[in-house]
């Protein structure tokens, strides 16, 4: 049974990730990690990467799907 709150709607993307932050202004440059997203919701994305990523950080994104329709992260 599905429990999210937000529909994931699947998609292809290749994104290149340099900044992570996490809460106390703390930043990681110059990571060059590649990402593959593959579904996308209101509330966030599923992606897989071959870097390992730090837990606990976030980076900021936006896909504009139209003039109307973005998701921003």
């Amino acid at each position: 049974m599905e429990r999210r709150r937000y529909k994931r709607l699947p998609i292809e993307l290749e994104l290149d990730i340099d900044e992570i932050f996490k809460q106390d202004y703390i930043v990681k440059k110059n990571l060059g990690a590649s990402i593959h997203v593959f579904d996308i919701s209101k509330s966030g994305i599923g992606f897989i990467s071959e870097e390992d990523l730090p837990i606990g950080y976030y980076f900021h994104g936006l896909i504009r799907l139209s003039q109307q329709d973005f998701f921003e992260w």
